[in-house]
């Protein structure tokens, strides 16, 4: 399955601007995740689509913003795919240490753990 998320960037109800409105979209996001996962599912978000492409597709209003869209679905076997795509895959994951993202008192200071 493919959700496509997006926001719209004023308030329904006064037409003012919605500062949080991607905000809100990227927790609702993380939820479907989360659930996904719960279901035995694996979610995968991309942001590399063609945005005016999407909008003409999907018929969308100016205001909307498109902001990702996820793949939900089964893991398949790593054994169907091409050997560039499986090298990647059977890697081992690595993350950026968290002092590299996460900062005290005021931009770049590090959080010591």
């Amino acid at each position: 399955m493919l959700i496509l998320t997006t926001a719209k960037g004023n308030f329904e109800h006064n037409n003012q601007p919605n500062r949080w409105a991607q905000y809100d979209c990227g927790a609702a996001a993380e939820n479907i995740c989360l659930q996904a996962t719960a279901l035995g599912l694996v979610a995968h978000q991309m942001g590399g689509f063609k945005l005016a492409k999407t909008h003409e597709l999907m018929g969308l209003p100016i205001e909307i913003t498109c902001l990702s869209v996820m793949a939900i679905g089964y893991q398949a076997s790593p054994e169907i795919l091409e050997d560039s795509f499986k090298t990647r895959e059977l890697e081992e994951r690595s993350r950026k240490p968290l002092t590299e993202s996460f900062y005290e008192g005021s931009w770049g200071v590090s959080f010591l753990i």
